[in-house]
């Protein structure tokens, strides 16, 4: 379908650009089927030359298509923004009653964002400050749920993690306004490297200290 409306598209002298924020071999990716992971590494950036020019989100997937032989001056770099009029007159909210909370926001995917890595470091973190919370704030598999209330229990978590689940956008800036530190633990991978963790751009909006896995942040983006 791509294919056509693009064909469809040049057809009518109509300019077609492609917004791209992640390396393309995520969005598809089927480790039962071999033949077909190969063929799609192989072919996966024959379409995007059919577009009049890509939209990228950092320096690093430019240079990722420069190096496949897209030309320099069809590539724009648009950083991601964020409407900062939602952060203003926030009520803050402090539903453990914590001295301390710290938040996370993002999926619940371990292998993308880190999450039970996080979990262990608040085993360590909670016996220096043993009323500490951690607000979870985002959704994922039955399984991946799973995983992180077995290792929250496991750990004698329960009174320091709060799984807060999905909070729309009206709601979403009193939880990190009420944050002390606002966390984000991907680890390194070929989506964390050519990508951007899009929560930071929120995080900072806040105006709360920032702590993230410097490998995986874009050097554009790093201080």
């Amino acid at each position: 379908m791509e294919y056509i409306i693009i064909l469809i598209c040049k057809y009518n002298n109509i300019l077609v650009l492609r917004e791209l924020s992640e390396h393309p071999e995520i969005h598809y990716y089927n480790k039962n089927i071999i033949i077909q992971n190969i063929i799609y590494k192989n072919t996966m950036f024959i379409k995007y030359r059919l577009y009049d020019g890509l939209l990228l989100m950092t320096n690093e997937l430019r240079n990722l298509f420069i190096s496949k032989g897209f030309a320099f001056n069809k590539i724009k770099i648009i950083p991601q923004t964020v409407d900062i009029d939602r952060f203003t007159d926030i009520e803050m909210i402090n539903e453990n009653n914590a001295k301390i909370i710290i938040t996370y926001m993002g999926s619940l995917n371990n292998r993308k964002d880190g999450i039970l890595t996080l979990i262990r470091t608040m085993n360590t973190v909670k016996k220096k400050y043993p009323n500490i919370i951690l607000y979870v704030i985002g959704g994922g598999s039955d399984k991946e749920l799973k995983l992180i209330k077995n290792l929250t229990n496991k750990l004698e978590l329960s009174n320091n993690i709060n799984l807060i689940g999905w909070v729309d956008q009206i709601n979403l800036p009193k939880y990190l306004f009420s944050s002390k530190i606002l966390i984000s633990c991907r680890p390194f991978s070929t989506q964390a490297k050519y990508g951007f963790p899009t929560k930071i751009v929120e995080y900072l909006a806040s105006g709360k200290p920032v702590s993230y896995t410097h490998l995986t942040l874009p050097t554009i983006y790093s201080v």
